[in-house]
């Protein structure tokens, strides 16, 4: 059984076309609008700082 060797991005990142957030929501507004809820996937603040 092969085993992939990188994770792969949800679908939802890949459509809106996300590479370095995730998508935990996605919402249609009532006049046509959406509103989509990410999270960055790197890490958080300056890694040299913090």
């Amino acid at each position: 059984m092969s085993e992939p060797t990188v994770s792969r991005r949800d679908a939802a990142s890949t459509i809106f076309n996300l590479p370095d957030y995730r998508v935990i929501d996605a919402v249609d507004l009532p006049e046509g609008g959406r509103r989509v809820t990410v999270v960055s996937t790197g890490p958080a603040g300056c890694p040299e700082c913090g």
